[in-house]
């Protein structure tokens, strides 16, 4: 019989997530006398103020008071504010439906088509850490580095005219998030377009950031939000747990988690593993309509809605829950509790009794996340799992055993943890009578995809080389799995799929023959992917 733990879900948390309403001050015009409730953008500059574009009314600024722009006044070119940047030196820049204004102290500027702009249709306005200027419009992008203004478009290397986003990283790669093609990346010298969600013929850019740890992430309309790490694309909608698959803002705190500002859903958060989300109707927020959203030096978030402006203090941030690490109840953590999560899986695959990952689901995944709060110390305190919630741990039987070592390959373990691995098992596990005689078991399971265990004895007397090896259909070896002198004993060997050059054979009929002094045999496996 197979371990059964039995968890009960109130004490498999160490803290509980609760509803909680007004989680956000809101400011309308009725309470601050903003000169508009459309808000479509939010920044804040390096003393701390927090500068507001509206949709047609002009922009705004708040440290302790309130300070309004308008076109009418000779302040900005344009009502319509996009998008507003704080460059290096402080200066602030609008991008509007008329061009381009900058306010240097006291001083505007004002920049159009007729000026060197390659559209009055601006959308954003980036500085890379040359301090040149990258101006985002509907017919290209301008280059302006105080004194020449270059246009940069489809024919010479842009993907398309109508950019809406500019990122400039650290290394000053250029990102420009398009209209309907996704990206364009520019490192000086050139230029590549790039459309990462495959099936999907537009992607529309709104919006890019870079985090703490230098990953780009992307929003944007109908696609949900993606994470490019260097190397690999990850996206994440709302089935992963994003509450809008439309993404117009994103801003990263300073404990790394990504905030995402979102058209229609409200707002979510990010911190690597879950997923929480705020709304109007359950936490306060202003509405779900979201454009944008930045956090000041004090942790405290502002989002700019289509109602206004809301602010979320960082003690009023949803905590998401944290399940017990003590899986088997002992009051100690260990790779145990890891082995115990797995067996729990296993046996009951239509309960989910430790989330993890948050994703609402009992998988792989959440072992996983079990392994790194274990190594990294992130658990919580056992005094937040009463003692006896679990019953003990038993003896694991050879099934147990060779289950959770046929799973190791993908569990992610640090260095020194499959040797942890082992030590526990052989803890855990049964002590078996040695064989009477030498046996080769059917694989588990079979057919299989992508990896199968193999079971073998030797039986008692001497140590005897023993050689396990898989063939295909013609004869020819694949793969060596086992080439060495063996104690007495039963073994358990698992078997990836990889040949002997670590590549993933193809699915077919393949034989395994295990070979010892005066013994042979050999069995049929069958891979189908």
């Amino acid at each position: 019989m197979s371990l059964i733990v039995r968890l009960l879900v109130p004490l498999l948390f160490g803290c509980s997530l609760a509803r909680a309403e007004n989680l956000f001050t809101n400011y309308d015009r009725s309470n601050a006398g903003l000169i508009t409730e459309l808000v479509k953008c939010v920044v804040i500059d390096a003393e701390g103020a927090k500068w507001f574009g509206g949709k047609d009314q002009g922009a705004m600024k708040f440290d302790t008071t309130w300070t309004f722009f308008y076109q009418f006044k000779g302040d900005i070119n344009s009502d319509a504010v996009k998008h507003i940047t704080v460059d290096s030196n402080g200066d602030v820049w609008f991008a509007g439906n008329q061009g381009v204004s900058r306010l240097s102290g006291t001083l505007w500027t004002n920049y159009t088509f007729a000026t060197g702009l390659a559209s009055d249709n601006t959308y954003h306005v980036a500085q890379d850490k040359d301090g040149i200027y990258w101006v985002a419009t509907d017919n290209g992008v301008n280059r302006y580095d105080g004194r020449i203004w270059t246009t940069f478009t489809q024919f010479n290397g842009l993907g398309e005219n109508w950019v809406n986003y500019i990122l400039a990283d650290r290394d000053s790669v250029l990102w420009f998030g398009l209209k309907t093609k996704g990206i364009s990346r520019y490192d000086g010298t050139t230029w590549q377009t790039i459309s990462w969600i495959k099936g999907v013929d537009k992607i529309e850019v709104r919006v890019i950031c870079q985090d703490l740890e230098g990953n780009i992430w992307v929003g944007t309309r109908l696609q949900g939000v993606s994470k490019f790490d260097g190397q690999n694309w990850t996206t994440y909608t709302t089935a992963d747990g994003l509450v809008s698959n439309n993404v117009w803002g994103i801003a990263i705190d300073s404990a790394g988690n990504k905030w995402f500002a979102t058209f229609g859903g409200g707002v979510s958060m990010f911190d690597g593993r879950r997923w929480i989300s705020y709304t109007e109707k359950d936490d306060g927020l202003a509405l779900n309509v979201v454009n944008d959203v930045a956090v000041d030096r004090d942790g405290t978030l502002w989002f700019a809605t289509d109602n206004g402006i809301s602010t979320l203090k960082p003690e009023n941030i949803k905590q998401p829950p944290i399940p017990t690490c003590d899986i088997n109840g002992d009051r100690r953590l260990n790779i145990s509790d890891a082995i115990s999560l797995i067996l729990l899986l296993r046996d009951r695959p239509d309960v989910v009794l430790a989330d993890y990952d948050g994703d609402g689901k009992g998988s792989l995944a959440d072992v996983i996340w079990l392994l790194k709060d274990l190594r990294y110390g992130n658990c919580p305190p056992l005094s937040a799992s009463p003692a006896g919630a679990v019953p003990p741990v038993r003896k694991l039987n050879t099934e147990d055993v060779a289950y959770v070592t046929g799973l190791l390959h993908r569990l992610e373990l640090a260095s020194g943890e499959i040797a942890e691995f082992a030590a526990a098992l052989h803890a855990l596990g049964e002590t078996p009578s040695l064989p009477a005689a030498f046996s080769l078991e059917g694989n588990v399971p079979n057919p299989f995809n992508p990896s199968t265990t193999i079971r073998y004895s030797v039986p008692e007397g001497k140590p005897v080389r023993t050689s396990l090896k898989v063939f295909d259909l013609r004869g020819a070896q694949v793969r060596t799995l086992v080439e060495t002198v063996r104690e007495p004993g039963q073994y358990t060997i698992f078997w990836d799929g990889l040949d002997d050059f670590s590549r993933p054979v193809p699915s077919g009929v393949y034989f395994y023959r295990l070979q010892a002094p005066e013994f042979s045999a050999t069995r049929k496996m069958v891979l189908l992917k």
